[in-house]
């Protein structure tokens, strides 16, 4: 009686399952957080359209505040003009009142720089500067025209800003009209305004913690900001999105909000607030980190509720888990008893639901299992019994055919051998043959391919020479046309100096024109025609400036080409160089070529005449393998015979098959018992 184990020698490999406790507990927390999820995603997006629509509010109302400061800024120097304007009598009071009422309107307003009173002509008629050696210069004769456009219909005049060169300060030129008590237009009153006290303006103003506001004009240039540098630099914002959308004339919507790269090139909240008058706009930046704080804060405090929640809920489904695995634990450690081979047990489980029942299912499949292995055991023994006749006939023929197995073994080998050495040495001389043939073809071509190339590296040299005659012509051509940009280069000097003449007599003249203007104006009326044409004089003069300053431009840029012209020949130079150098060193790679195609021919022919040597003795070679081949079938006849002596071992052959069929009946009534059950996970050693 053979025993059957269910436990072996060999060490058995665990395999990692996965806990269902914690694919238990895994499971209720999916659908706790699930609900949990969704209704903390919708109370977050909640927050963040109403926090949206309040910061989009507060962005608005921020804005316009500063928009009403600055633009109050500016209207309320135009009302001071306008109020002067009305109430005093230009157009009838002497010129010492005049200077007086102009006198109280820069002592009354700090920003007011120069003042200007221009008749119904627009004429100048009294000038007053708080400085006696700064003079109104933007007032020229197209400003004079744009401000006689602007107040015949009915306007003030607010000009461009610009940076004052001696004193690097803002300026803005405004004007408003001087009428009679019929309404007529007599004249107008002009200010040069200095901007730099709204800068102070703008820096003042309060945009929560860390934001800026600033002021840009319809060409997009910075006029007022913290950073005076950058206003000072004339720095143009063209390219941010809210300046673009000023210039492009884009209504600002109200409760939409804008996120794009600010002034300090950070992600920012910006809008943008027009003017109208004059026609600049206040832009106002807020950083996101300080316009989303508190949607930030409603978040976290959400995450940090849904994590708590989660939390719960990974305890409570943990303690249902257990609940439900404790019954289970018990079968799966019966379950490992069994199949270590231990049958005599049972598992203690006493529940109404499907895990009892799967217990008392267990439990008859043990008993079940054991009546099996006791049948498998009474066919184990008829089979052992079976197996051992089986065992001495096998022996018995297993002598007589080791006998017969070494003999056949031992002339087969040797007959094998043989006739595969001689076949494979047929072959291969058959190969060599061939071989030899195609050797002595591809001597012949190579002796032909040689003489061609030398042929062609005959030809090669003259083209080299050719190659070496033209590039000492480029070289020629090169250090010409290097010599004419050089006397080019002089003629531009000549040239710029001439233009340097041209632009003092321009000055000169600029001057002189200046003084004919001032001599025309305290000349009065009878100077007016003197004053025309000492303007046209300068207008003169400003295009003969402009002109010298276009020469000037088209010197610079033909220097520039003249210098890239002679970097270039330069370069040219020395490729021609570098190529003479090349075209020396192919010719004597040619010379060493044709050296060495000469002695490849003459290695050549000694192959040619040795691979005739070689095809004389291959037919003596194959003679002697096909003797050999002979020799080898007449050893495989001596084969045939010892082959008969197979036949007497069949009545042996037949007698094992009978024992064999008995064995394979019991065999099959074992593999009939066997099938009733399927045991997993065990292994049985007879």
């Amino acid at each position: 009686m053979y025993a059957f184990e269910f436990t072996s020698n060999k060490q058995k490999k665990k395999e990692k399952i996965k806990s269902l406790t914690f694919t238990l507990t895994l499971a209720f927390l999916g659908l706790s957080a699930l609900p949990l999820f969704i209704t903390t995603s919708i109370s977050i997006l909640s927050n963040y359209r109403n926090n949206r629509s309040i910061i989009a509010g507060q962005q608005s109302l921020i804005a316009q505040e500063a928009a009403n400061t600055v633009k109050g800024f500016i209207q309320e120097k135009l009302r001071v003009l306008s109020v002067a304007a009305y109430i005093s009598n230009f157009e009838n009071s002497s010129s010492e009142e005049r200077g007086i009422t102009l006198s109280r309107l820069l002592g009354m307003e700090p920003s007011f720089r120069h003042i200007t009173l221009l008749n119904q002509q627009l004429r100048e008629v009294y000038s007053l500067s708080r400085t006696s050696s700064q003079a109104m210069t933007k007032l020229t004769a197209e400003t004079r025209d744009q401000i006689g456009q602007h107040l015949g219909k009915g306007e003030n005049y607010v000009g461009a800003v610009y940076i004052d060169e001696t004193t690097f300060e803002p300026m803005i030129l405004t004007a408003v009209p001087i009428k009679n008590v019929f309404g007529d237009l007599r004249g107008a009153l002009v200010t040069e305004i200095n901007l730099k006290f709204m800068w102070d303006l703008v820096a003042s103003l309060q945009i929560g913690e860390k934001g800026v506001a600033y002021v840009v004009d319809r060409k997009g240039n910075l006029l007022a900001f913290t950073d005076v540098s950058r206003v000072l630099r004339g720095e143009n914002l063209s390219g941010l999105t809210e300046v673009a959308a000023f210039i492009n004339q884009e209504s600002p919507v109200a409760g939409q909000i804008k996120v794009a790269p600010g002034i300090f090139d950070t992600p920012v909240l910006t809008s943008h607030i027009p003017l109208v008058e004059p026609d600049w706009a206040v832009v106002v930046e807020l950083p996101l980190s300080e316009a989303y704080a508190p949607v930030t804060r409603a978040i976290i405090f959400s995450v940090l509720i849904t994590l708590c929640s989660l939390a719960l809920a990974v305890f409570v489904g943990r303690y249902l888990a257990r609940q439900i695995t404790k019954p289970l634990i018990k079968l799966r450690d019966a379950t490992r008893t069994i199949s270590e081979g231990n049958l005599d047990m049972e598992i203690d489980i006493t529940s109404a639901d499907e895990i009892g029942e799967l217990a008392a299912t267990f439990n008859h499949m043990v008993q079940s299992i054991t009546a099996l292995i006791k049948k498998n055991q009474d066919a184990v023994n008829v089979i052992w019994e079976q197996s051992t006749l089986l065992r001495e006939s096998a022996a018995q023929s297993a002598e007589s055919m080791s006998t017969l197995a070494l003999s056949i073994q031992q002339i087969s080998k040797g007959a094998t051998e043989q006739t595969v050495e001689a076949e494979k040495t047929a072959t291969q001389a058959n190969q060599l043959a061939e071989k030899i043939d195609s050797v002595s073809a591809k001597a012949r071509e190579i002796e032909e391919i040689t003489q061609t190339t030398r042929s062609l590296t005959e030809k090669s040299k003259d083209t080299v020479l050719l190659l070496q005659e033209k590039t000492g012509q480029t070289d020629q051509i090169t250090r010409e046309i290097t010599g004419e940009i050089n006397k080019l280069n002089l003629s531009l000097e000549q040239i710029r100096g001439i233009t340097g003449v041209i632009t003092n007599i321009t000055e000169q003249t600029n001057l002189l024109a200046l003084n004919a203007s001032i001599e025309a104006a305290r000349a009065g009326e009878a100077g007016r025609g003197f004053a025309v044409v000492a303007t046209e004089i300068n207008k003169l003069a400003n295009q003969s400036r402009e002109s010298a300053r276009t020469i000037e431009q088209i010197l610079n840029q033909v220097e520039t080409l003249i210098l890239n012209s002679t970097a270039n020949a330069d370069q040219a130079h020395q490729i021609v160089a570098e190529q003479r150098l090349a075209v020396d060193l192919t010719s004597n790679t040619f010379d060493q070529i044709s050296s060495t195609l000469d002695a490849i021919i003459d290695l050549n022919s000694q192959l040619y005449s040795l691979v005739r040597q070689i095809d004389e003795f291959k037919t003596e070679t194959l003679q002697s393998i096909f003797n050999i081949s002979s020799i080898s079938e007449e050893s495989a006849a001596a084969c045939e015979e010892v082959s008969a002596i197979t036949e007497e071992q069949s009545g042996f052959t037949n007698q094992i098959k009978n024992l064999a069929s008995k064995l394979n009946d019991l065999a099959g009534e074992l593999i009939k018992i066997s099938q009733i059950f399927t045991l997993s996970g065990a292994k049985s050693d007879s």
